[in-house]
């Protein structure tokens, strides 16, 4: 039986990893007095790569490689905590993990003010409840730029401009989207941008993080800076070769992985729905990335139906790792608990095809019934 993975992060790109493995053999260093020519244009060309994803300006803005998100929300967070009289952070309660851990660390170790605030019904950010809630003390703002496990956008252009009004940084990861929806550095108006590696197809343990107009930010790692001032440490060659690659080929294949995966999640929504006219899709008709698709099974719950499918090799997602558990998010919306105790995400990217489609849903439909019959 075929594995379907729709738990939401995909392998890594065969680019990515030729160019990662072919920079570790050459032993590819900055902070070497030997370090050649070739090293270097390889590096630049990764740069240019990484640059063009999010259309940042290099002569603007500045990069930094990570070992991933949460190093990048970490750094951070950590630069807005320096003083004392502007320590106020403010983030959704239903936030990545990454983010509202981060910020959890900041109030118990340094004392900051927290804000977390309730999302909206589709799971996104009001700007009226972000306006009321800056205070003068306000530094910085965390945000994902979807709604975690349901895939609705917030409207980051208006979020931006109350924080920058009010003297308030905005940072925003775009991991979660970042390979079906094209975001820009500039139109976001973030300060800090930032996504995971395997967000985009890169090898675990990468990550990015840009800073827009030289916002402030303070290195997390200490030491000799290979990253102008902002990490210590030589240079991660390997790494920062495989993000180029990894962005290199998402950037290309952007709008066609856009719309070729939105087709087949409304495929499986519409199937799924014919099949099983019970299901829930959760904001069904609200603007969501191409690639999320949020399913309420009713009566079932949702660690039983993950399970028994993983049982047939189909796996999806209620939460856990970067992601608070799905029902916590879904109850801050509204929904109500025994409705968001009963729901699954599933995550589509190619090369997943029609076929896969077709199964997956006679996958969920037989383990479902199954269920439904043994209640």
């Amino acid at each position: 039986m075929k594995e379907l993975w729709l738990e939401g992060r995909r392998p890594p790109f065969v680019e990515a990893i030729k160019a990662y493995s072919g920079s570790v053999a050459k032993r590819a260093t900055f902070d070497s007095p030997y370090q050649d020519k070739e090293t270097l244009e390889e590096a630049e060309v990764a740069l240019t790569a990484l640059f063009d994803l999010v259309s940042a300006d290099k002569k603007r803005d500045l990069f930094v490689v990570t070992s991933g998100v949460e190093e990048a929300c970490s750094q951070i967070v950590a630069t807005h905590l320096l003083n004392p009289k502007k320590n106020h952070l403010i983030a959704l309660e239903t936030d990545m993990a990454p983010i509202y851990l981060a910020l959890l660390e900041a109030q118990e170790k340094h004392k900051a003010e927290l804000s977390f605030l309730k999302p909206e019904k589709d799971g996104t950010l009001s700007p009226d409840e972000l306006q009321e809630a800056i205070t003068d003390k306000t530094a910085l703002i965390c945000l994902s730029a979807i709604s975690p496990l349901i895939g609705t956008q917030h409207n980051l252009d208006e979020i931006a401009q109350i924080a920058h009004k009010r003297g308030v940084l905005v940072h925003v990861d775009v991991g979660a989207g970042a390979s079906t929806a094209p975001y820009c550095l500039a139109t976001t108006r973030a300060d800090f941008l930032t996504f995971d590696g395997q967000d985009i197809g890169s090898i675990p343990g990468s990550g990015a993080l840009f800073v827009a107009n030289h916002a402030p930010l303070e290195p997390l790692i200490w030491g000799h800076k290979c990253h102008e001032r902002y990490r210590g440490g030589p240079l991660n060659v390997p790494a920062l070769v495989a993000l180029g690659a990894a962005a290199k080929k998402t950037k290309v294949d952007l709008v066609q992985t856009s719309l070729e995966v939105a087709r087949l999640k409304n495929l499986f929504e519409s199937e799924l729905q014919k099949r099983l006219p019970q299901v829930m899709i959760v904001c069904g008709k609200e603007k969501r990335i191409a690639s999320l698709s949020t399913v309420i099974f009713p009566k079932i719950k949702n660690e039983l139906l993950l399970f028994a499918l993983a049982q047939r090799k189909l796996f999806a997602s209620i939460g856990g790792g970067r992601y608070q558990n799905i029902d916590t998010i879904l109850e801050a919306t509204g929904i109500e608990r025994h409705l968001a105790m009963c729901t699954i995400s599933f995550c589509f990217s190619l090369p997943f095809g029609d076929g896969d489609v077709q199964d997956a849903v006679e996958r969920i439909v037989q383990t479902y019934t199954a269920l439904k019959e043994l209640q």
